[in-house]
C-alpha cells in the first residue's frame, strides 16, 4: 500500500488539512498512492472537503506514534514546522512541506526555503 501522510502537528493549520479537492486526491491516486493518513491537530476535521472514492481515509487529531506513521509513508506533506521536517529527513522521506504564511514571524517559510535551495524538500502552498 503507498501511503501520504499529512501531519500539521500541535498546531492550527486548516488551509493544508483542508486542501483536499477532487483534483488532489485524483492527483494522489494517479501518483498510485492508495492510503491518506491525515493529522489535523489543533484544526477541525474536514470529512466534509475529502471525496475519495477508492482513496483510504485514515484522519486523527495527535498520535503518540508520529514517527512510525512517518516511517511507514511513502510521501509526507507537512507544515514547514522543525520538528516534523526533521524527523521526516531522518527517517529518509520524500517531503513537501506548506509553510504556514499566518505565523506572526514567518520563520517556517525561512526554514522551508532554506531546505528547498539544497534540495531536501519541495515547498509549496495549500492552492
Amino acid at each position: 500500500m503507498h501511503t501520504v501522510l499529512v501531519t500539521v502537528g500541535s498546531t492550527l493549520f486548516d488551509d493544508l488539512t483542508h486542501a483536499f479537492s477532487p483534483e488532489v486526491i485524483k492527483a494522489l491516486k494517479e501518483a498510485k498512492f492508495d492510503k491518506l493518513v491525515l493529522q489535523y491537530g489543533k484544526g477541525s476535521l474536514p470529512s466534509n472537503n475529502i471525496s475519495t472514492g477508492d482513496l483510504q481515509v485514515d484522519a486523527f487529531r495527535y498520535s503518540d506514534e508520529i514517527d512510525a506513521l512517518i516511517a511507514k509513508s511513502d510521501l509526507v506533506i507537512s507544515h514547514a514546522g522543525a520538528g516534523s521536517i526533521l524527523t521526516a529527513l531522518r527517517a529518509g522521506k520524500k517531503l513537501i512541506v506548506v509553510p504556514n504564511t499566518s505565523l506572526m514571524d514567518n520563520h517556517q517559510a525561512e526554514l522551508a526555503l532554506a531546505l528547498e535551495k539544497e534540495n531536501y524538500l519541495y515547498v509549496s502552498t495549500p492552492e
